[in-house]
């Protein structure tokens, strides 16, 4: 709940909390409001996933464990391994 005691909802896009307001309608959708918020569905062209900083950092260290380089491309070092591993080419 806001500060003014209003409904806050979560826009799955850029995962801010915004009130009732800053989303479209939409009655087929739980809460009777669309998954995102107005200002995403209008920067649609930018549609990136949003990491913060600490899942950047747990995925790095996953790779790393898994003994990826992360100074090199990670896919063509995941095509490699399945070549030698599997002896099937990914390419």
């Amino acid at each position: 709940m806001g500060a003014e005691g209003e409904w806050l909802y979560r826009c799955n896009r850029c995962d801010l909390w915004h009130p009732h307001s800053d989303f479209h309608k939409d009655k087929s959708k739980i809460f009777g409001i669309a998954y995102t918020c107005k200002d995403c569905r209008k920067n649609d062209g930018d549609i990136k996933p949003k990491l913060q900083d600490w899942e950047f950092e747990e995925g790095k260290l996953i790779l790393e464990r898994m003994g990826y380089n992360l100074n090199e491309d990670i896919s063509k070092q995941f095509i490699k391994r399945v070549k030698s591993k599997y002896g099937v080419s990914l390419t």
